[in-house]
């Protein structure tokens, strides 16, 4: 990919044993907080909004009957059902202001599910020091050597790569943001890049809700193509001469609307 950042990795000790971040790892979640918002301004915007409402609530409360309370929230909720594609930002607000910002850690545990790369103690949260330090954890690991290792890095990429879709198109991003979102291939045969990248855009500079990722189903052409299993009322032997000016009609769901992708089989 084109845009270079550099991250340190870490692995999970005693709470005594978590290190700060190195200054070149706060200079790296920063770098790509503004990579995201010069290329997807409109997501970082909704999330601004969205943090700046979580906060205000956690932080004008001088009598939270114990420090997760604040998690208990329509502005918390709000900002969890953006999902993982966030996390990126939440790594930077920690990174750049972790005592002002160290109720993140909170929400950086429910989208981190890797229980190494979480800052989640042995025991419930119970000072604002045990919090401020396992926010600094999740920083050091959430840039780790292995952070662009794609889907095996799972949705915690889905930013960077968003990132680097405007300027590349033509590229396979769409099935890579695919397996690490819904776990698996598009399976279609051929398909339109540019709705697809249209998709993919108004998912997460839009402000959707993470369980509103385009998700593609695999209609009986697909089927029929790439696996070669029975279409309606016959088998499959061979490519048939008819099948490459088929065309296709299926449908990419993005919350309640809905983009035609015409599919040329």
């Amino acid at each position: 990919m084109g845009t270079n950042f550099s991250f340190f990795s870490f692995k999970m000790g005693t709470d005594d044993d978590i290190s700060a971040p190195s200054q070149d790892a706060i200079e790296s979640a920063r770098a790509l907080y503004h990579s995201i918002r010069g290329a997807l301004p409109e997501a970082v915007t909704d999330f601004e909004s969205k943090w700046t409402a979580w906060q205000e609530v956690c932080q004008g409360q001088t009598s939270w009957p114990s420090l997760d309370a604040c998690t208990r929230t329509d502005e918390f909720e709000a900002l969890k059902r953006l999902g993982p594609k966030i996390l990126p930002f939440v790594v930077f607000k920690l990174a750049t202001n972790a005592d002002h910002n160290s109720y993140g850690v909170f929400l950086y545990n429910t989208m981190e599910k890797d229980a190494e790369y979480r800052g989640s103690p042995d025991e419930p949260l119970v000072s604002d020091e045990v919090l401020r330090r396992h926010g600094k954890f999740a920083i050091c690991c959430e840039g780790s050597d292995e952070y662009y290792d794609l889907v095996e890095m799972g949705p915690s990429i889905i930013a960077p790569l968003m990132v680097e879709y405007p300027s590349d198109i033509a590229g396979y991003w769409y099935e890579v943001l695919h397996k690490i979102i819904h776990s698996r291939n598009m399976g279609a045969y051929m398909v339109q890049k540019g709705a697809l990248y249209d998709a993919w855009y108004r998912f997460f500079n839009g402000g959707a809700d993470y369980d509103q990722a385009p998700l593609y189903i695999p209609n009986e052409w697909d089927e029929f193509i790439l696996q070669r299993k029975i279409s309606p009322g016959r088998a499959v032997t061979a490519m048939p001469s008819w099948a490459a000016n088929w065309i296709a009609l299926s449908f990419w769901a993005v919350g309640d609307e809905y983009t035609k992708t015409v599919l040329l089989i």
